[in-house]
């Protein structure tokens, strides 16, 4: 959120597990605050041999704006719904070294009080409207690099 939206868009985070993330972003106007919801559908983990395993993540991630001033509870309907799925493959190359294969595909979820929203769901037709692919390295850094 920082890198797109500057040092002070993180406003609040009053969820934070493992299965659970809630936050409020924004800027300086009230107007401007979104509050976004994470929440875990699917996880699961395989091992492939000794040196590589797969992981996989479904997530619903919810867009909305904050409440009213006099109730700031009051539901309101969501900006964005959408499903993302991860899919990870980690492999082990060396004592203090994983690199990771990323595939990140995004789904809308039909959405019941906006009909534009609706209408993009059944155009989509359970398909993917965005995949992008990561490659990640992780490295231990107490280990001391060898070239």
């Amino acid at each position: 959120a920082k890198a797109a939206m500057g040092g002070y868009s993180m406003v609040d985070v009053p969820v934070a597990t493992p299965n659970q993330f809630s936050c409020t972003l924004g800027g300086t106007e009230q107007k401007s605050f979104v509050n976004v919801d994470i929440t875990t559908l699917k996880r699961k983990a395989e091992v492939i041999d000794e040196r590589k395993f797969a992981c996989s993540e479904l997530v619903r991630q919810i867009v909305s704006q904050p409440g009213s001033r006099s109730n700031p509870n009051a539901p309101l309907a969501p900006l964005s719904a959408k499903d993302i799925e991860t899919i990870s493959i980690y492999e082990k190359v060396s004592d203090g070294r994983i690199e990771c294969s990323q595939r990140t595909a995004t789904y809308l979820v039909p959405s019941q009080s906006d009909p534009i929203a609706f209408k993009k769901w059944q155009m989509s037709q359970g398909r993917a409207v965005d995949v992008r692919y990561y490659d990640v390295a992780y490295s231990n850094s107490n280990q001391p690099e060898v070239r």
